[in-house]
């Protein structure tokens, strides 16, 4: 058994879409994986399973359905890839260290694109769309922003970022990120 994450996008918020963790937890271990923590209130779990990052979301997505009645889109990365996401991360020592300004978007599929076509598409996409002043950058299945005036009032939002990359994708910060390694680390202590 390998250490999974999943990301759930919009769980939460607003008083949309809301979850207890306690109910999530119950959720993640009657599909059948084990070793399952979540962390914050966002919709990031840790655990254990067998099987390709891909199958296991769309189990998750479905056993959200079919549980609490919610169309919730999931994103699951095992531990190493979120680790070799988070060392391949473009942001400066700088942008750094504002760790809530600097998102890593995590995008449910690929499209069909060659990664170099799809990276400078998106990126003539967006200058053709957007005048803020974030940068951001694709890399492989991950968008790397960094909001320089913080992210409440910037139009780069999930939206304009979905409708740029053809796909759902679904962010968390840098101290978010963090937290979730730790996790990840210990769920592979214990098992």
């Amino acid at each position: 058994m390998r250490v999974y994450v999943a990301f759930l996008r919009g769980i939460n918020v607003g008083g949309h879409n809301t979850i207890k963790m306690a109910a999530l937890v119950d959720l993640v271990r009657d599909l059948g994986f084990g070793t399952v923590s979540t962390l914050l209130q966002s919709g990031n779990v840790v655990f254990t399973a067998d099987g390709s990052a891909a199958t296991i979301a769309a189990r998750l997505e479905s056993g959200l359905a079919d549980r609490f009645d919610l169309s919730i889109p999931v994103v699951v990365r095992s531990a190493d890839a979120l680790r070799a996401a988070v060392d391949a991360a473009p942001f400066t020592k700088e942008q750094l260290e504002q760790p809530n300004w600097a998102l890593v978007y995590f995008l449910a599929a690929t499209r069909g694109e060659a990664p170099a076509d799809r990276d400078a598409t998106f990126s003539d996409r967006l200058r053709a769309t957007h005048t803020g002043p974030e940068t951001a950058t694709l890399i492989g299945r991950q968008l790397y922003v960094f909001y320089p005036a913080g992210i409440g009032r910037s139009k780069l939002d999930n939206g304009r970022i979905d409708r740029l990359l053809g796909t759902i994708a679904t962010g968390r910060n840098w101290s978010t990120l963090a937290n979730v390694l730790a996790r990840c680390r210990e769920t592979k202590r214990e098992h």
